[in-house]
């Protein structure tokens, strides 16, 4: 059995695979460690950032459960800011494409986009963050499966 959280992230990053080599590089789910050479970028990072659980639970009816992802796109490039818009442009179309990706969640929906650069301004590295709320009933005791 594998949770919810873990079959969302992977379906989210599923829908990119077709995108490498030429838009990502790499495509990840569970990177542990920091992004350390330019042969890993552009890189499209999928993460689980937290949740909180409804009151229907309180009944009894199962766990509605409101879950927050994010969906990271990093590049380094003369052309940063044109770079990363084009990656959030595919990740945004992608993920309005199948609002319920594939019947795993009820509804996903984009909740906002944040930018960094790299500390190192001639690095001209960087990342968007764009997050996405899902929202998913699971049976109660068993986090595996949709009710």
């Amino acid at each position: 059995m594998i949770h919810i959280r873990r079959q969302i992230r992977e379906a989210i990053a599923g829908l990119f695979v077709d995108d490498k080599p030429e838009t990502f590089a790499r495509v990840e789910t569970d990177r542990v460690h920091a992004i350390d050479s330019k042969s890993m970028l552009p890189c499209l990072e999928v993460s689980f950032e937290g949740e909180e659980i409804g009151e229907r639970a309180a009944r009894g009816e199962g766990k509605l459960r409101a879950m927050n992802f994010a969906v990271t796109v990093s590049a380094q490039t003369k052309t940063l800011a044109d770079t990363l818009d084009d990656q959030a442009l595919i990740v945004e179309r992608k993920m309005a494409a199948d609002m319920t990706l594939g019947g795993l969640v009820m509804h996903i929906q984009h909740t906002g986009t944040t930018y960094e650069t790299s500390p190192d301004g001639e690095a001209r590295a960087g990342a968007l963050r764009l997050t996405y709320a899902a929202l998913v009933m699971t049976p109660e005791g068993d986090a595996s499966r949709r009710a």
